[in-house]
């Protein structure tokens, strides 16, 4: 039998439990400010991977606007 070197669901069940380390503790409000934070992170890694830009956040919410991306 061949052995496996990736495992899709080991990754994904490492990801969800990395995630509850960071949140488990954490009241809704609290955690709803987490993901807002990480999306708009994510959001701007996007942006910056598309343009090039790592520019100020103040030029960040006038070229996704531009763009007609969700800010």
């Amino acid at each position: 039998m061949k052995n496996k070197k990736f495992d899709c669901m080991d990754l994904q069940h490492e990801g969800a439990e990395k995630i509850f380390e960071r949140t488990g503790n954490m009241t809704i409000a609290e955690e709803l400010s987490y993901w807002q934070k990480r999306s708009e992170e994510l959001r701007r890694r996007r942006l910056i991977r598309k343009t090039g830009c790592n520019c100020p956040e103040s030029l960040y919410s006038e070229i996704s606007f531009r763009r007609g991306e969700a800010v």
